[in-house]
């Protein structure tokens, strides 16, 4: 499958070079779209190095229920995406989205957390520990020993991609984390919890790559659903881009599309 994916990548580039050397200029439309194809190809790229460098090539395949030896810890993906997605060997399990704000909550909190505490960070006041058990007791049935109970507390152990950008945070690489975040923490999630984990990390990701003077680690954050139309971070990539760089196009453009759109509110 790598090779495969590899090769597709290859030949993705070389007819990428082809077309852009036979439009040889000929419209500004025509080389934005070749731009940004150029973008999404090395976010791909990018994506697909981060989620590789998370499966080793060698690792046996994961028994579901296996008490013998120690299974490798199911990887969670959660950013930019409404629903997280576990993935448990060759098994994929698509977990509601109150699954995975569980989760992720778990998997923030390493001490672990009680109903009580669940219950505040999913639902708010309103919320009732009965209803977190119910839950508890639908995800305990899909992934098992990987959510258990010790001292009255819950814990979880999966490997999440949230945790792993955050972790490149906490050690000053600003480029890789940016590279490694696709978008926001379940952006459609409206548990407090959550909200409050979304939120510190988008942060730090846009902190960390503005004031990194990494250019690389400025355009990967403008490479992110919520960098996109960061203006700031836009004025600052373009401030000594080379005049050459083919990203400069993409980005004066959306800067002009993101000029227009304030003055036209201005405006009303």
């Amino acid at each position: 499958m790598a090779e495969t994916l590899d090769a597709r990548e290859a030949r993705a580039r070389v007819e990428l070079r082809d077309v852009t050397r036979a439009a040889g200029g000929r419209s500004a439309r025509l080389e934005l779209e070749l731009s940004s194809l150029a973008v999404q190809l090395n976010a791909w790229s990018r994506r697909l190095a981060v989620v590789r460098a998370q499966v080793p090539a060698a690792a046996p395949l994961l028994r579901e229920h296996c008490p013998a030896g120690a299974p490798r810890r199911p990887v969670l993906e959660t950013l930019d995406v409404d629903r997280g997605l576990l993935r448990l060997g060759r098994r994929d399990i698509a977990l509601t989205r109150r699954h995975t704000e569980i989760v992720v909550l778990l998997a923030a909190h390493r001490t672990g957390m009680t109903t009580e505490e669940l219950a505040l960070a999913l639902y708010g006041e309103r919320g009732r520990p009965a209803t977190v058990r119910t839950e508890l007791c639908r995800l305990r049935k899909l992934i098992g020993p990987w959510l258990a109970a010790v001292h009255d507390r819950l814990t979880v152990s999966v490997d999440a991609d949230f945790l792993a950008v955050r972790s490149l945070l906490r050690g000053g690489d600003a480029r890789q984390a940016a590279e490694g975040y696709p978008g926001p923490l379940l952006p459609r999630s409206e548990a407090p919890g959550v909200v409050e984990l979304r939120e510190e990390l988008d942060t730090w990701v846009r902190r960390a790559a503005i004031t990194s003077e990494d250019r690389e680690a400025l355009w990967a954050w403008l490479d992110t659903s919520s960098g996109r139309d960061d203006r700031a971070a836009l004025k600052s990539f373009l401030a000594d881009l080379p005049f050459d760089d083919p990203r400069r196009a993409l980005a004066a453009t959306r800067l002009g599309q993101l000029r227009t759109t304030l003055s036209i509110v201005g405006d009303r």
